[in-house]
């Protein structure tokens, strides 16, 4: 072999070499890329806590009993609120026993803060989950996991997939807003009941509960008002 041919042919071995090089190093680039979204995603969703499954009686998207009830209560709240959480693995879980699934009360969830706000954006994802029958899940999945103060949009809609939501639906309504108007208009009637702060709770009869009160004081306004048959 001559010195020329020997010559070319390395030149041919190196240029391959660094075609093999370029294509591995590329793929090492792309499973790169691959693997920090991943993680990216993960970290962005974190430990989901489950609440524990909930019996409501006639969910009727955010409310829950029968709408004939002889006694309604409109909760005006915040999934950003600790109070607001203690009310609704507390006192509402006994209210759902004692009152509502026996035909006694009405209870209908209205948002606080709306816009770009967190409270705001939270309040869409349960009104979104809601047009899939599913408002009161998602209700309780963000109350459940206020104490991580992490509302993401990643988390939000694996609250979503742990509810067991049609995903696609979800966010196509999560992602365009669907529901701002619904939480502005909650915005604008607790202005007009006079909501200063959350919990607020407004009777049918006028009367008006503010903060996580015991559950004697909803008991004793409940059974007023049953009493007086309002």
């Amino acid at each position: 072999m001559s010195k020329r041919q020997e010559l070319r042919e390395r030149r041919a071995r190196q240029k391959k070499t660094q075609r093999i090089l370029v294509i591995v190093g590329g793929l090492l680039v792309v499973v790169a890329v691959a693997l920090f979204f991943i993680l990216s995603a993960n970290q962005s969703v974190g430990e989901i806590a489950k609440p524990e499954p909930i019996d409501r009686p006639n969910v009727n998207f955010n409310a829950m009993g029968d709408p004939n009830a002889p006694v309604k209560v409109v909760v005006y709240s915040n999934f950003l609120c600790g109070h607001c959480a203690d009310f609704a693995f507390g006192s509402e879980k006994r209210l759902i026993q004692e009152y509502i699934a026996t035909g006694k009360l009405y209870l209908e969830y209205r948002s606080i803060g709306g816009g770009d706000s967190l409270a705001g954006r939270t309040a869409e994802a349960a009104y979104c989950a809601g047009d899939q029958g599913k408002f009161w899940e998602m209700h309780d999945y963000l109350f459940a996991n206020l104490k991580y103060a992490n509302f993401s949009d990643a988390r939000i809609f694996a609250f979503a997939n742990q509810i067991g939501l049609n995903a696609t639906q979800f966010k196509d309504c999560y992602n365009n807003r669907k529901h701002a108007a619904t939480v502005q208009q909650d915005a604008i009637q607790a202005t007009q009941d006079g909501v200063q702060a959350t919990p607020t709770f407004v009777f049918s009869n006028g009367e008006v509960i503010t903060g996580n009160m015991p559950y004697t004081e909803f008991q004793t306004k409940i059974e007023a008002a049953l009493a007086a048959g309002q």
